[in-house]
């Protein structure tokens, strides 16, 4: 099951998601009339907030669908939503429950499991099942020596952390995605920041309440965050930059080139996309159905080693 939060923010992450877990045969559904989520910041510092939003979707959730999985492709609402869950279920929290259960006028019966994206490829992906899907290799097949497009693949921390608790990858050293590029053909290549945070809500522009004007702090923690993160691709030589966390990837997208200047990097800045959608591509699907349009880095590169044709 998946939910709808993302659609009204990132609305090509979802599309990418979307793609993938049908192309690997996942069915979803996706829940209607959620909250809004609004900014993120809250979530993580107001505990009644944190528990009235997710608590009131997760009802709706429940009255909506028989299907006891949550699928939340977002790597920090699923945290977010992880944590719900397991509070919920905890003693010091029957009361506030209660309380808002009272309220909300919905029963809650508890009976949903948070997973993301991990969880479902890596179920879906053992043994020979994603080999026989695979249509295009990822790199240049047209010269006498196979040339592999080099990826600098990134794997939120949000979605391996905490091990015990969520069990989708090695947070440490995360294979689900990586493999998955490696037999399509990719080369993994290896950086520094395969697994690092990449600033979650601290990087995006907040717009201030009732003005036009945006909290710049965002831009502070950005390109301290970022950084290193750039400095590792660049060392590493990778031709792409491929992640599943949307505030990550807009953040590189925007400051790459400003950082690259700071840093005295003269190559030229490189392509940061959803980890999705080079699997997508691998599984089939052409070049037009990717929206780059939004990006400041282009793709034309990436496309054009993997002998693709935008219209």
């Amino acid at each position: 099951m998946k939910s709808g939060m993302l659609s009204s923010v990132y609305k090509n992450f979802e599309s990418s998601i979307s793609v993938c877990l049908r192309q690997l045969g996942i069915d979803d559904e996706t829940i209607q009339n959620w909250s809004d989520t609004g900014e993120e910041g809250p979530y993580l510092t107001d505990e009644t907030k944190f528990l009235a939003y997710t608590l009131r979707n997760l009802c709706i959730a429940e009255k909506t669908t028989r299907n006891d999985k949550l699928f939340i492709a977002d790597p920090l609402l699923y945290q977010i939503y992880r944590k719900a869950i397991s509070r919920l279920e905890e003693p010091q929290y029957k009361k506030i429950k209660d309380k808002m259960v009272k309220s909300l006028e919905i029963d809650y019966a508890g009976r949903f499991k948070a997973v993301n994206i991990l969880h479902l490829i890596k179920a879906q992906t053992g043994g020979k099942k994603f080999d026989r899907l695979i249509i295009r290799k990822l790199g240049n097949d047209r010269e006498e020596q196979f040339d592999p497009l080099r990826i600098a693949v990134h794997t939120p921390p949000e979605l391996m952390r905490p091990m015990s608790k969520v069990q989708s990858d090695h947070p440490d050293n995360p294979f689900v995605i990586s493999s998955l590029i490696e037999k399509s053909g990719g080369k993994c290549v290896k950086w520094g920041s395969f697994n690092r945070w990449l600033g979650g809500y601290l990087t995006i522009e907040l717009k201030k309440h009732g003005s036009n004007e945006f909290n710049n702090i965002s831009k502070k923690y950005a390109l301290k965050i970022i950084t290193p993160i750039i400095e590792d691709a660049h060392e590493s030589n990778a031709e792409v930059i491929a992640t599943l966390d949307p505030r990550g990837l807009e953040a590189i997208d925007k400051y790459q080139e400003e950082i690259m200047k700071k840093l005295g990097i003269n190559s030229d800045p490189i392509p940061v996309m959803y980890s999705t959608d080079l699997i997508n591509i691998s599984l089939g699907m052409s070049a037009n159905r990717i929206n780059s349009s939004e990006r400041k880095i282009s793709y034309k590169g990436i496309f054009k080693k993997l002998g693709l044709s935008v219209d």
